[in-house]
């Protein structure tokens, strides 16, 4: 069970890591709403390193060798992730937080609190229950390409207005011939 949702969390701090990395500005603003002032600027900063974060965390749960560091760093995000989420919800947070590369999300408040509270139980789970049953170590490459897959499939579905748009045969592209 708990390498199912490590594949799944994997997929999904991957998707945010480098939707991050490719577009940090959502993020900053929603960051520097949180935390207006002199601090807002180094809190800014830190998007895209936390998106390395992000990305090293979701692989380092496929690698079971790397499953108990990177459950400290999943845990480590979801304690950050609940803060960001309690304190966008308790001052009324706006902006979207951009976690998947849109302006068009939710702003920080109790989802994000709640996926952070997620996080953390499942880094303690990956640090409570052994890997060290042959089923976890011959099912590293199948969850690498399960991963692979869900993450493809994931960023599909967040982005599937602008996929739309793309297709040839979207209402766009097609020209209705009057007779």
């Amino acid at each position: 069970m708990v390498l199912v949702l490590d594949v799944l969390v994997a997929s999904l701090l991957i998707l945010a890591g480098v939707s991050k990395l490719y577009s940090p500005q959502h993020l900053r603003r929603a960051l520097t709403e949180l935390f207006p002032g002199p601090i807002s600027r180094p809190i800014g900063r830190m998007v895209r390193p936390l998106a390395l974060v992000e990305i090293a965390a979701g692989y380092g749960l496929l690698v079971p060798p790397a499953r108990p560091l990177a459950a400290g760093a999943v845990a480590g995000l979801g304690v950050a992730f609940l803060i960001a989420g309690v304190l966008g919800a308790l001052r009324g947070s706006t902006l979207a937080c951009g976690c998947f590369a849109g302006a068009g999300g939710k702003p920080l408040g109790w989802r994000n609190a709640l996926a952070g509270l997620a996080l953390a139980v499942l880094a303690g789970l990956n640090l409570l229950l052994p890997y060290s049953s042959p089923v976890h170590h011959d099912s590293a490459e199948l969850s690498v390409i399960c991963t692979a897959v869900l993450t493809v499939l994931l960023a599909c579905w967040l982005h599937r207005t602008m996929i739309r748009e793309l297709l040839p045969w979207s209402s766009k592209h097609i020209r209705v011939v009057a007779k």
